[in-house]
C-alpha cells in the first residue's frame, strides 16, 4: 500500500497567475489465491486558482484589465480506479476494471457558485486470449456514464457503449500484422443518437535486423462533450453560445514509415501521416457579435511528415565516463479546412525540437531548443503581426550520495512569444532545485 500527499503553491508569472493545489493519493495491490491480483487507486484534489484570459495591453503583457481581478476558480476533483486481473490459463486471461470522477467547481469568474457536482462512472470488461501461438485476441466492452448540472448548460446526461476486438497475427518472426474494431455509441439522454463502426489494421515488418517498416488504417470517433453542446456564458467581453445541434466528429488516420538503427547508438525513425477529419470540431469566434460557439468543420485533413533521430556516443577518457546524446526531431505538416481551402487556426506547419545532453561523470548538462513556425491563421485580431516560437532552456545536475543539485534557466533568450491572442509565455525563469531518495 501507498499513500501520498502533496502540497503546491505558486505565484505565477502574470496576474492571476497564481494558485494553490493541494492531493492526497492512494494505491494498494492485494493478491488472491491462483494468483488473481486487485489493484486499487484513489486520488483527491483541491485547486485554488485563478484565469488570465488576457492582457491589459501590449504594454503591460502580464497584467489584466482591473475589472477581471475576480476571475478565479475552485475545483474539488474525486477519482477512484479499480482493477481485477484473473488469469484463467496461461492463454486465457479476463481483465474488469471501474472509475468513478466526481468534479465540482465554484466560484467561476467571480459569480455566485453555479456548479452541481459533475459525475462520471466507468465500466470495462476485457479478455486477452491466445487460441494459437501466432496469434493474441482481445476483446472487450468499455461503458462510460455522465451527468453535469450547472446553470451554465442546464441538467444533462449521457452513455456511451463500445465494444471492440482485435487480434495480433505474427505471422512470422519477422512480420505482424494487428486487425480489428471498435463500435461506438453515444446517447445523449433526451438528444441525438450517434454512433460509428471504426475497423484498424496494421503491419510491422523487420526484413533486416536493423530495419522495421509499418503501415497503419484506422477510423476514430468522438462525440461532442455536454459542455461544447450547452455551456452558456459571459467572459468579460465574449459571449460563449450553445450549440445543442453539434454533430460528432468522426475521422481516418493513416501512417507509413520505418525505423533504422545506423549503429547501435543511433537511430533514425520517419513516418509520412494523412488525418481525415468529418464535422471537426473547433471553437467559432464571431467578432461582429462577439460570441464564441463550438462549431462543426465539414471537412479537415492534416497531413505531412515526420522525422526523429536519437545518438549517443559513450566515451572514456582520463577515467572518466562521458556520454554525449542528441534527440532531434522535425515535423511539417499541411492542415486545411477543406470546404474554405483556409488553414486550421492557431496550428503551425513547421515544429522542430532539439535536445543535446552531455553526462561526465556525475554531472550532466542539457540543453533544449523548441522552435514553430508563424500560425498562419487565428481567430482574434487577424491583422495583428504574428512571429514564430524560439525557444531556448539550459539545465544543469549534479548527483552526490542520495542527493542531486539540479539548476536551470527556461527562455534564456528572453523571447517574447503569443500562442494565442493577448497571452505572452513565461519570461526567462531561473530554477534551483534539489532531489532526494532514501
Amino acid at each position: 500500500m501507498r499513500i501520498s500527499a502533496g502540497r503546491f503553491m505558486s505565484t505565477g508569472y502574470t496576474q492571476l497567475g497564481d494558485f494553490k493545489k493541494y492531493n492526497l493519493t492512494g494505491k494498494f495491490d492485494y493478491r488472491f489465491p491462483d494468483n488473481i491480483k486487485w489493484t486499487g487507486y484513489a486520488a483527491y484534489s483541491f485547486i485554488y486558482r485563478g484565469f488570465f484570459i488576457q492582457w491589459k495591453g501590449q504594454n503591460d503583457p502580464y497584467e489584466v484589465d482591473e475589472a477581471n481581478l475576480d476571475n478565479y476558480a475552485k475545483t474539488n476533483q474525486l477519482s477512484v480506479y479499480s482493477k481485477l486481473a484473473i488469469p484463467v490459463s496461461s492463454r486465457f486471461a479476463i481483465n474488469v476494471r471501474a472509475s468513478f470522477v466526481r468534479t465540482l467547481m465554484g466560484n467561476q469568474f467571480g459569480e455566485a457558485a453555479g456548479f452541481n457536482p459533475a459525475l462520471g462512472q466507468g465500466m470495462e470488461f476485457q479478455v486477452d486470449w491466445l487460441p494459437h501461438s501466432g496469434h493474441t485476441v482481445t476483446i472487450g466492452m468499455q461503458y462510460q456514464h455522465d451527468a453535469g448540472s450547472t446553470k451554465y448548460f442546464g441538467d444533462h446526461k449521457g452513455f456511451f457503449i463500445g465494444p471492440y476486438l482485435q487480434d495480433e497475427w505474427k505471422i512470422r518472426e519477422n512480420l505482424r500484422v494487428t486487425a480489428g474494431f471498435r463500435y461506438d455509441r453515444y446517447q445523449l439522454i433526451g438528444g441525438p443518437k450517434e454512433d460509428l463502426f471504426s475497423p484498424r489494421i496494421g503491419i510491422n515488418w523487420q526484413p533486416w535486423s536493423t530495419t522495421s517498416l509499418r503501415a497503419s488504417a484506422g477510423s476514430g470517433f468522438r462525440a461532442a462533450t455536454i459542455v461544447e453542446r450547452y455551456l452558456e456564458l459571459a467572459i468579460m467581453n465574449f459571449k460563449i453560445k450553445a450549440n445543442p445541434g453539434l454533430k460528432a466528429e468522426s475521422s481516418w488516420a493513416y501512417d507509413l514509415g520505418f525505423r533504422h538503427y545506423v549503429t547501435e547508438n543511433w537511430n533514425v525513425d520517419v513516418s509520412l501521416f494523412d488525418n481525415e477529419y468529418w464535422e471537426l470540431i473547433e471553437a467559432h469566434l464571431d467578432l461582429i457579435r462577439g460570441q464564441i460557439q463550438f462549431r462543426n468543420i465539414p471537412r479537415a485533413r492534416i497531413r505531412g511528415i515526420e522525422a526523429t533521430t536519437n545518438i549517443s556516443m559513450p566515451i572514456r577518457i582520463l577515467g572518466l565516463n562521458m556520454i554525449p546524446s542528441l534527440q532531434a526531431s522535425v515535423t511539417a505538416m499541411d492542415h486545411k479546412d477543406l470546404k474554405w481551402n483556409e488553414p486550421l487556426t492557431y496550428r503551425p506547419k513547421l515544429l522542430a525540437t532539439i535536445k543535446a545532453l552531455f553526462r561526465i561523470g556525475s554531472a550532466q548538462i542539457e540543453v533544449d531548443y523548441r522552435y514553430a513556425s508563424k500560425i498562419d491563421k487565428v481567430k482574434i485580431y487577424p491583422i495583428n503581426d504574428r512571429v514564430p516560437m524560439k525557444f531556448l532552456d539550459v539545465r544543469a545536475s549534479y548527483d552526490f550520495w542520495h542527493l542531486t543539485v539540479q539548476l536551470g534557466v527556461k527562455n534564456l533568450l528572453q523571447y517574447n512569444y503569443a500562442p494565442m491572442e493577448s497571452n505572452l509565455m513565461p519570461m526567462r525563469t531561473f530554477t534551483v532545485g534539489l532531489q532526494g531518495e532514501f
